[in-house]
């Protein structure tokens, strides 16, 4: 059995993965290993472990439509005030940034970019958080219109593991500042995502 964990980083990929690795009994690998988005990578394992594995992928989540051809892709997503809370206490904005890279390149004749206000850089959208709501926007528009038939979207809250009450954005919440662009960027996002919409 093969299988894909990909969608959202900090929306559970690794502890689902690990999960459903001891669960089916095969081996648990992070994308770490074989270079974030190296989907050549993810092709040979299909070769090199022909009994099985599960992959944590959310680097590959620009890739969703091909992982699924090679085995069950399963798309993470999270409640957007804790996932945007849990990517800034982790500091993965260089992560973040390639993400948006790789779906710019991937898909760059689609009409989302015709309405960002996403110059390459992670400085957009007043910040930090910003920057995350703006990607994940990006993400939920990409799966929404890409990946939807083709993936098993679960989410974090759902999983028998997740415990809200040992969660890092429980223990580092956002501050009031912090919030008011989260919904400023959310409300951007989500106007950049219509146009796109509108116009496909």
């Amino acid at each position: 059995m093969v299988i894909f964990v990909t969608g959202f980083h900090r929306a559970g990929t690794h502890s689902t993965a690990e999960y459903l690795a001891k669960k089916n009994g095969v081996p648990y690998i992070e994308e770490a290993k074989i270079g974030f988005t190296n989907y050549n990578k993810a092709v040979e394992l299909c070769s090199l472990l022909p009994h099985g594995f599960v992959l944590q992928c959310p680097c590959l989540s620009c890739r969703s439509a091909d992982l699924a051809r090679l085995g069950k892709t399963i798309w993470m997503k999270r409640n957007e005030t804790d996932l945007i809370t849990a990517h800034k206490n982790a500091g993965i904005d260089n992560i973040a940034w390639m993400e948006m890279r790789a779906y710019r390149n991937r898909y760059p004749g689609d009409k989302i970019w015709d309405h960002l206000e996403y110059d390459g850089s992670t400085d957009v959208l007043h910040g930090f958080v910003g920057y995350f709501a703006l990607l994940k926007k990006v993400k939920d528009y990409f799966c929404d219109k890409y990946f939807q038939q083709v993936v098993d979207v679960r989410y974090l809250e759902d999983q028998p593991f997740y415990n809200y009450e040992s969660t890092l954005s429980k223990k580092k919440p956002l501050k009031e500042h912090e919030i008011k662009r989260l919904i400023r960027g959310f409300e951007n996002a989500r106007l950049c995502v219509d146009k796109a919409q509108s116009a496909s």
